[in-house]
């Protein structure tokens, strides 16, 4: 490795630790003013550790590849700031010489990152869970293996309780043979207990439907579905490993999100490294004003997460298929940067 670039590398490195401190340590000290009262309502170094313990490596993990992008801009912006590129170009070296360094340690800090959503997001799910008890989210419908589908108004998070619960058993014209309405159902061993509620018995024939209101302990129903779908579906992308999510896709097929989520966990830690091979042919080219090579650099690094953020929307809704939704933001920036680089080019 030449002196040039472990020059640059100590002065990437040095940017981006210094910029990702500064990032959490703002976000430290402005949530933990928001929920003070709450942190200090109980045990405040084990509730400190449960909040922030999932929340700081979620950040990191979300904010790298926009750190990777400003450490790179960063170093660029001292050197024409101190006139260090204009000497450097002048001596012979070429805008691929500057490049290079930045974008190895872009792919080092792209492996770092594959490495903490398949570990260490795991890890801490758990944590993420346990501060996450008592919310209420949205309980989408859920297949069994059995044919039926368990669904609910709202499921609450950390207790295995679905509200408004509801159970439908089809029969084989495709109708309602058996259905179960609850007010609740909360999980057991091998499926739900539906508390207060009735359990309807297609007639068949034109008979009357049986309807049965449940005895006072409930009714008791086995099913394949269990907590886990529903926290699976409404927990981060980010805290299930790749064996994990092909779990939950095998368990739930209908929901095509989660194959976009487990496609995009190989292409999101490759952002950072996308951004600055877009970014630095712009910033390094000495010719125009350095401001508006910066200013729009930082718009392509938002014109890349609006599009990830279409891409994942659409690979959800069956509209691109999940592996081109995951990488689709990746491959229309090699195309933007080798647009840029053919101009550059062409125009010296």
């Amino acid at each position: 490795m030449s002196t040039l670039s472990r020059w640059l590398l100590r002065r990437f490195f040095k940017a981006y630790l210094t910029l990702a401190a500064t990032t959490l340590l703002v976000f430290l000290a402005i949530d933990g003013l928001v929920n003070l009262r709450k942190l200090l309502a109980e045990d405040f170094l084990a509730r400190c550790w449960q909040r922030y313990g999932h929340m700081l490596p979620e950040i990191y993990y979300l904010l790298s590849p926009f750190l990777i992008l400003m450490a790179g801009l960063w170093v660029v912006a001292g050197l024409r700031r101190a006139h260090e590129l204009t000497v450097l170009q002048a001596s012979g070296c070429s805008p691929r010489q500057l490049a290079l360094p930045l974008l190895a340690a872009a792919l080092l800090l792209a492996a770092a990152s594959w490495l903490e959503r398949e570990w260490l997001l795991p890890a801490v799910g758990a944590l993420r869970l346990a501060d996450a008890r008592g919310k209420v989210v949205a309980a989408r419908p859920l297949a069994d293996a059995s044919g039926g589908v368990l669904s609910g108004h709202a499921y609450v998070l950390g207790e295995g309780v679905l509200r408004e619960a509801r159970y439908v058993r089809f029969g084989a014209d495709g109708g309602e043979a058996y259905t179960v309405l609850a007010e609740e159902a909360q999980a057991t061993p091998t499926g739900w207990r539906f508390c207060v509620g009735v359990a309807i018995a297609r007639g068949e024939e034109g008979a009357p439907d049986a309807v049965q209101p449940f005895a006072a302990e409930g009714l008791a129903l086995e099913t394949s579905v269990r907590p886990r779908d529903f926290e699976a579906l409404s927990e981060s992308r980010s805290f299930l490993s790749a064996a994990q999510l092909r779990e939950q896709i095998a368990r739930s097929p209908a929901f095509q999100h989660l194959e976009v989520q487990f496609y995009e966990r190989y292409a999101q830690p490759l952002a950072g490294l996308a951004l600055l091979v877009v970014s630095l042919p712009l910033v390094l080219d000495p010719a125009g004003r350095a401001l508006l090579r910066f200013f729009g650099a930082v718009l392509l690094a938002g014109g890349y997460f609006v599009l990830s953020a279409v891409c994942f929307d659409l690979g959800g809704r069956r509209a691109l298929p999940p592996v081109l939704a995951a990488f689709a933001p990746l491959a229309c920036s090699l195309v933007v940067a080798g647009l840029l680089r053919w101009r550059l080019s062409a125009r010296t």
